[in-house]
């Protein structure tokens, strides 16, 4: 049986796949809901039989290389052990995983297990009374421990953070110095529609900020810097890296 492959508007193949196994989460951030309601799991999800069989599909007709599992929260998705499970004999070179770490040290066997080499943590703050305020749920001990305990495996751990001005803005350099001695990237995530429109004061980017929102210390020794290689974020870096590296 012949399949044609999957190309997009300039002629290129699918090369990775992200795999999303859930839109519900275990937080209720203030950039990503309104009403401070966690976001529950959509009625027309996959069952887990059908999601295999089309991850295997699309890597039959498209050279797969890279698998990136995201939700909503998946950890917390019924889906997320029979799917790792499964990873390992999909036989992707490179497995990542989009998280906010509230369960990692829990799951983190299945996912070396699995394969898997390189997650992205979401943590705005390193301070515990602005954790509850901005994520409206879990725990920051636990997320750092699960943070020290994959670094510990082997695992490439990158820091996505939300910078919202009056509510971790402060936070910016301590969590940069806490990835710095940790090999971490920190990476400045702008605020999606959700938020806009929730009214919210946020730092839209990075990148964008006036030179005077950056406190002196963090311009002193950090820069931006593009992510990946890619050229589309060569305009508008959003990584900070240590000036010293």
């Amino acid at each position: 049986m012949h399949f044609e492959s999957i190309v997009d508007a300039q002629g290129r193949r699918l090369g990775n796949l992200r795999v999303s196994l859930t839109s519900a989460c275990n937080y209720a951030c203030i950039y990503c809901v309104a009403d401070g309601k966690r976001l529950q799991a959509r009625d027309d999800s996959l069952p887990l039989d059908k999601l295999l069989l089309a991850v295997e599909y699309l890597k039959t007709v498209n050279p797969l290389g890279r698998l990136r599992i995201t939700g909503g929260e998946p950890l917390i998705s019924p889906l997320f052990d029979g799917f790792m499970k499964a990873v390992r004999r999909l036989d992707f070179g490179d497995v990542s995983l989009t998280s906010n770490g509230q369960l990692l040290s829990r799951k983190l066997p299945l996912l070396l297990e699995a394969g898997v080499k390189r997650i992205n943590i979401s943590l705005d703050t390193l301070d515990a009374e602005a954790f509850q305020r901005i994520a409206r749920g879990g725990d920051l001990a636990t997320v750092l421990k699960g943070i020290d305990q994959a670094l510990a495996a082997g695992l490439q751990v990158k820091i996505n953070m939300v910078p919202l001005r009056g509510n971790n803005h402060d936070q910016i350099l301590p969590l940069l110095e806490y990835c710095l001695v940790r090999g971490m990237t920190v990476r400045g995530i702008k605020c999606g529609q959700i938020a806009i429109e929730t009214g919210f004061n946020f730092l839209q980017s990075p990148s964008k900020l006036g030179t005077g929102e950056i406190p002196i210390p963090i311009v002193d020794r950090f820069e931006l810097a593009a992510i990946d290689g890619s050229e589309r974020f060569r305009e508008n870096p959003s990584c900070w890296h240590s000036r010293t590296n």
